[in-house]
């Protein structure tokens, strides 16, 4: 029997072939992939932003480390907003724990594949429950880009030489080197099950320990896609439908104005913005409101918080992770 993680990236690597190999185009220019833990009212939040804007494309809501006192049950919320949650047993691609192996990165990695090879979308939107969505996306990624967020973090002269002579392909002597994956980030879906299917030994906890020595901290969700990308020969582009409303205390290359209602505006997506950041402090408990489903004039589901029904969120107690990481 192979292990959890080996079965999950043998079944995404048979449905990698069948994406690449698919002439239709995807039937939407977007999908959404949502990590959480225990912030059940951000979490909400976020979900009902993306809903109010996208009423028809996919949303896939993964929670961390689920089990008594660890990440939150969203079965209930998946059903209002017409999401897919999957349930995972351990927490992965985060910087701030201690001692992270790279296999952590590639962990989240994973979780972030089978988003995107299951949501029909051309981009797979990641987004973080501190960040805000306040306009429908209005500007698209960068068509020489194949993943990307901010203009930082640099990546590491030593990885982008490691990275240049490992796929072949030149450094980028125009443009800096960036990760930029944190609070949100694209992901072009048809390049990475390409990728995938030609080079499916960049996902290995021996490639990730790799570059991890060439100097990428591929341990973190915020590295480890671009990380790849870049060790497959092509290059991360920032996104200027991101900014962030707080010092990141880095070096930022661009910055975008952001004041809601203010039009016309690039960044949609705003990190650290003050709705969610109140959310997250909050506790999870709080606007854990009932509600019931609506649906909307093309079928989907939408939540109605002035209507009456279950709760939206639960302890992951009880939960068969075996069965709800197959929900998909």
């Amino acid at each position: 029997m192979r292990p959890a993680g080996d079965t999950l990236s043998h079944t995404l690597l048979a449905r990698a072939r069948h994406v690449a190999a698919s002439s239709s185009s995807p039937s939407f220019e977007y999908g959404f992939h949502v990590q959480s833990h225990r912030d059940g009212a951000a979490t909400v939040a976020l979900l009902r932003s993306i809903r109010t804007f996208y009423r028809r494309e996919a949303i896939f809501l993964a929670t961390d480390d689920c089990r008594a006192g660890g990440g939150l049950n969203y079965t209930r919320a998946c059903r209002a907003f017409a999401c897919v949650w999957t349930a995972y047993p351990s927490a992965a691609g985060h910087c701030a724990s201690p001692n992270q192996p790279a296999a952590s990165g590639l962990e989240y990695l994973l979780r972030v594949e089978r988003s995107m090879l299951w949501c029909d979308c051309t981009f797979l939107v990641t987004v973080e429950t501190d960040t805000c969505l306040v306009a429908p996306i209005n500007v698209a990624p960068p068509t020489d880009g194949v993943v990307g967020g901010f203009p930082w973090v640099i990546a590491p002269p030593s990885f982008v030489v490691y990275a240049a002579n490992a796929s072949g392909v030149p450094k980028d002597s125009q443009k800096e080197a960036v990760f930029g994956c944190s609070a949100g980030c694209y992901y072009r879906t048809r390049y990475f099950a390409r990728l995938r299917v030609e080079k499916p030994d960049l996902w290995s906890v021996a490639a990730m320990r790799a570059a991890q020595h060439a100097g990428a901290l591929v341990q973190c969700m915020d590295v480890v896609g671009p990380a790849v990308a870049m060790l497959g020969g092509r290059r991360v582009r920032p996104w200027d439908a991101l900014n962030q409303t707080m010092d990141p205390g880095v070096r930022v290359v661009r910055t975008v104005g952001y004041k809601r209602g203010a039009a016309p505006w690039k960044a949609v997506l705003v990190h650290k913005c003050d709705e969610q950041v109140a959310l997250r402090r909050s506790g999870h408990d709080a606007a854990n409101k009932r509600t019931t489903v609506a649906r909307d004039g093309g079928g989907r589901k939408a939540a109605d918080d002035n209507e009456q029904g279950a709760l939206l969120w639960e302890e992951c107690r009880g939960v068969n992770l075996s069965t709800a990481t197959e929900m998909w």
